[in-house]
């Protein structure tokens, strides 16, 4: 990145957390808003303990919406629902469906933030 588009950080706050802050976070700012306000609506964000999905859940909560997040492990679980998730599910099969079904009445989520469009679109399709 060219040194002009950086951003100062403050001395209290490490490289590291800086690093942090750019790219994943404009992404998941994106991914949550590119089709407008998500105000009301419930989006289902895949892999919420990455970084994308760990700023998607909290742009999404910020905005008024519903999060449901998928995790792969208890601690990933534990990150989703730090950051506002409403629901965490498995990335896969029934049990993400059914979590999608119960919290929507049947009617599927709005708005679907995935890290990893080729490996989930086959149980993303019946989730919207």
């Amino acid at each position: 990145m060219d040194s002009s588009r950086a951003v100062w950080l403050p001395d209290s706050v490490g490289f590291e957390v800086g690093a942090c802050m750019g790219i994943p976070a404009m992404t998941a700012h994106r991914c949550v808003f590119a089709d407008g306000s998500v105000d009301g609506q419930t989006l289902l964000v895949t892999g919420g303990a990455g970084r994308v999905g760990h700023y998607a859940i909290q742009w999404a909560k910020y905005a008024g919406a519903t999060v449901i997040a998928t995790a792969s492990n208890p601690e990933a679980e534990a990150h989703c629902y730090a950051a506002g998730a409403d629901a965490v599910c498995p990335h896969q099969g029934e049990e993400l469906l059914s979590t999608v079904a119960d919290l929507t009445a049947g009617k599927g989520v709005e708005h679907i933030v995935d890290g990893e469009f080729g490996g989930n679109l086959p149980v993303l399709l019946d989730a919207g």
